[in-house]
């Protein structure tokens, strides 16, 4: 009996190694887009949500007590939306699951909503970690979307991170987000008017 030993040739070896090269440089991109699109979506979804609860909120509170650094301060906008989207009276709720609202940081997974008055504060709690907030509660005027001046670490503290702006303590309150390079998600701009 003659036994046929004959393998693939290098040719066709190299032919399917080309094929499948082809089809992961098509599906990664594409992949990489659909993931991208997602995570933009729940963005824009959340900061809508945050600024219904703003919206409905807001006309209960004087323009010129809407940030306190009296974080136990119930009385301002930024503690009632914390109360509202977390139910948690504490300033900083690292490593916590209990969000009413399930508002959450696409990129991350991160739940933790803060209410910091500087954004480097942000920056230097997660300094050499990847757990950005999934809301964001400041007055710092580097957090204004119509000038926004941060600095590459700020940005990668906010990355996927829904901004609530309040400037200078009065209305309106700028509601938005940030993809994961730092760049305003425009659809995701609200503000909010008595």
């Amino acid at each position: 009996m003659i036994k046929n030993n004959k393998g693939f040739t290098l040719v066709e070896v190299l032919t399917v190694v080309l094929i499948l090269s082809i089809l992961v440089a098509i599906a990664i991109p594409v992949y990489s887009n659909i993931t991208q699109r997602a995570a933009r979506n729940v963005l824009s979804y959340n900061s809508h949500s945050a600024y219904i609860f703003a919206l409905l909120s807001i006309g209960d509170y004087d323009d010129d007590h809407l940030f306190s650094d009296n974080y136990n301060d119930t009385t301002t906008l930024a503690k009632f939306l914390e109360f509202e989207l977390e139910r948690l009276d504490t300033p900083n709720q690292s490593n916590d699951y209990n969000n009413k609202h399930n508002f959450e940081n696409p990129y991350t997974k991160s739940r933790t909503i803060l209410h910091y008055k500087s954004v480097s504060g942000v920056t230097s709690l997660y300094s050499g970690t990847v757990t950005q907030p999934a809301v964001f509660i400041t007055n710092d005027t580097k957090c204004d979307p119509t000038n926004l001046n941060l600095s590459e670490s700020e940005e990668d503290s906010l990355a996927g991170t829904i901004v609530i702006y309040l400037r200078n303590n009065q209305l309106p309150v700028y509601i938005y987000a940030l993809n994961k390079h730092g760049d305003l998600i425009e659809e995701s701009l609200q503000k909010v008017y008595r």
